[in-house]
C-alpha cells in the first residue's frame, strides 16, 4: 500500500528550534536538513500527509503564531502499516440522494 509524503519546510524563530525538532518524530516527520538565518531556523524534510495538520497545529501553538509551514507534495512512500477506514455517517447527503433515487425507481 502507498502513502502520499509532503516536503515540508518551517520557518520559525530560533528559540522554537529545539521544540520543533525533537516534535517531528511524534507526527512520524524526518527532518533532512536545519539552517539559521539571523533569528530564524529553517527545518527542512518529509512527512506523511497524514500527520501535517497536526503538526501544523502544534507548531502554530507553541511559537504563539510565529511559525511558518510551507508543504508541496513529494511521492509516494511504501507503508506497512493498516489502510485507514473512516465509517459512512448515516445522515449524509449521499446517503439520502441515494435512498430518494431508491424510492423513485
Amino acid at each position: 500500500m502507498l502513502e502520499p509524503y509532503l516536503s515540508f519546510k518551517i520557518y520559525a524563530p530560533q528559540e522554537y528550534l529545539s521544540r520543533a525538532y525533537t516534535d517531528a518524530p511524534k507526527y512520524c516527520a524526518n527532518i533532512v536538513d536545519t539552517q539559521l538565518k539571523n533569528n530564524e531556523v529553517i527545518l527542512s524534510g518529509e512527512i506523511p500527509a497524514r500527520c501535517i495538520q497536526e503538526y501544523r497545529s502544534d507548531l502554530t501553538f507553541f511559537t504563539n503564531g510565529r511559525s511558518v509551514c510551507l508543504t508541496e507534495l513529494k511521492g509516494y512512500h511504501v507503508t506497512t502499516g493498516e489502510p485507514v477506514c473512516q465509517p459512512r455517517r448515516p445522515n449524509s447527503r449521499i446517503d439520502k440522494v441515494r435512498y430518494m433515487f431508491n424510492k423513485i425507481t
